[in-house]
């Protein structure tokens, strides 16, 4: 099973770090509004692979209260790192804008991210705070696991010939990764991570999920075992 798992990670991860991102083109707006006139509301950050698959998305799609969607680029990783860490950036400050605009109160506000996505999902949570956070499949370490994860060592080839070194990549990511944008948050934390996931490796978010709970944090844990990045993804319904 685990070596199945691998292949179906290795496969996407090969389509991630080879596939240019479009970062010029990037819907930063939200792609999708639902209002329901009510009071608590969804920010949602999830990838495109994932929002543009109808079943996918539904599953992803809570039945309760507003929901505003951010969906990824299809193709989210390039090698310009500087250029990757202002969408990510972004994302974040647009969910922000969006949240003090509509005067969204912290204890009507969940947030609902999943692999990349929960880079701006974790900083918005951090800033802001919400009383309900879901991340499914989340990245965490992103200085460490670049060099871990299928996809990103592909990434890092190709940053050389943006006269990127491997150094001056981990100091752009540092900044925006979920493991240094946690401290201030609060209300319901909920990570699934899966046991074999090769593309967003979950060793560190698991150990990060157990320092938030030492620190007092209302987190509950999931570890998925025999289930990959991809897998748990495709597989993920929001529970209400």
């Amino acid at each position: 099973m685990n070596k199945l798992l691998k292949i179906f990670d290795r496969f996407w991860a090969w389509r991630l770090g080879n596939n240019e991102a479009d970062l010029d083109n990037a819907r930063i707006e939200p792609v999708d509004v639902i209002e329901r006139g009510s009071k608590e509301t969804w920010i949602i950050f999830i990838p495109g692979t994932a929002y543009h698959v109808p079943i996918s998305r539904k599953r992803f799609t809570p039945r309760k209260g507003n929901v505003i969607i951010y969906a990824l680029p299809r193709s989210i990783l390039s090698p310009d790192a500087i250029r990757l860490k202002k969408m990510f950036m972004s994302f974040y400050k647009n969910a922000l804008r969006t949240v003090r605009e509509r005067k969204i109160k912290k204890e009507n506000l969940k947030i609902l991210s999943s692999s990349m996505g929960s880079i701006p999902a974790f900083m918005l949570a951090n800033t802001h705070g919400c009383k309900r956070f879901v991340t499914v499949a989340p990245v965490c370490d992103l200085p460490r696991e670049i060099e871990e994860s299928l996809a990103t060592r592909m990434m890092l080839i190709r940053a050389k010939d943006y006269g990127y070194s491997k150094k001056r990549i981990k100091e752009e990511f540092k900044e925006i990764s979920p493991k240094y944008n946690h401290e201030n948050m609060d209300g319901e934390i909920e990570i699934s991570v899966g046991e074999y996931d090769y593309i967003a490796p979950s060793k560190a978010m698991q150990n990060l999920a157990r320092k938030m709970k030492k620190e007092g944090k209302n987190v509950k844990l999931s570890v998925h075992p025999h289930f990959g990045h991809v897998l748990l993804i495709w597989l993920f319904k929001i529970k209400e």
